[in-house]
């Protein structure tokens, strides 16, 4: 199964209809920073959220449920490998002064 099509199936609407999906299958190159967000939902773990920041400072999500999250890293890593992963206040501190020096580090 393709990445657009796994992230479609675990979203349950086209790939071709969803701007995170579209991103990871079409600007890849262009993701300079991954971070996870842990959705709850009145103190329950529902979903997690990855934001998919990119050079140009446009931020573009991506959900999965709990379940699928240790694959979705997975994918995510293996498709986007120089891009940043995780959370750091640095870094966020840079996203946000200066996207494009994301991709220089």
């Amino acid at each position: 199964m393709g990445l657009g099509a796994y992230f479609g199936y675990l979203g349950l609407r086209p790939p071709t209809k969803d701007k995170g999906i579209r991103t990871l299958t079409e600007r890849s190159d262009e993701i300079v920073w991954i971070c996870p967000v842990r959705n709850l939902n009145n103190g329950n773990y529902v979903a997690t959220r990855y934001d998919l920041n990119l050079v140009d400072g446009t931020t573009h999500h991506v959900s999965v449920m709990p379940a699928d999250e240790e694959q979705a890293e997975s994918i995510l890593r293996a498709h986007c490998p120089s891009a940043l992963f995780g959370f750091r206040r640095e870094w966020e501190k840079q996203y946000k002064a200066d996207p494009a020096s994301m991709a220089q580090r």
